[in-house]
């Protein structure tokens, strides 16, 4: 598993992001941050894996709603899932893991634009972290003898 960090070397970019500008304004610039220093702010390492997921929510009649999705990308803090339907920011769903089976709350932080396979991207943030839910180790946790 590679992490952001380890797959793009300070100032390279993943073709398929939009590009991001590290010069200032007054260098004829843009006010975006570099890859370097969005990798610093982030809360924990993300790694990118697969798991299948469900998603639960209500749709927009309120009626409960289970859908196959797949995380491309996870945290201890949160994920990026991908699914065929688009959420409102700032709701709240619920995440069944298909590998261990458990659920967990997040909040939706971020919703891409349809992609041309008809799947959204959401970033999430899980709101009550107890232990690992994705069940993997993170690169930047301790090994224990």
């Amino acid at each position: 598993m590679v992490t952001l960090q380890e797959q793009f070397a300070p100032g390279s970019l993943d073709p398929a992001l939009p590009a991001l500008y590290s010069k200032m304004p007054s260098q004829g610039g843009s006010r975006m941050a570099s890859t370097r220093a969005m990798l610093e702010r982030r809360r924990s390492s993300r790694v990118l894996i697969r798991i299948p997921v469900k998603i639960f929510s209500n749709d927009f009649h309120g009626q409960p709603l289970g859908t196959p999705a797949e995380a491309i990308a996870v945290s201890r803090t949160g994920a990026l899932l991908r699914t065929p339907f688009q959420p409102a920011l700032g709701s709240r769903i619920e995440v069944l893991n298909g590998i261990s089976q458990e659920t967990q709350e997040f909040r939706v932080i971020r919703v891409s634009p349809c992609k041309f396979d008809g799947c959204f991207e959401l970033g999430v943030e899980i709101l009550y972290p107890t232990r690992n839910f994705w069940g993997i180790q993170f690169p930047d946790e301790r090994l224990t003898a």
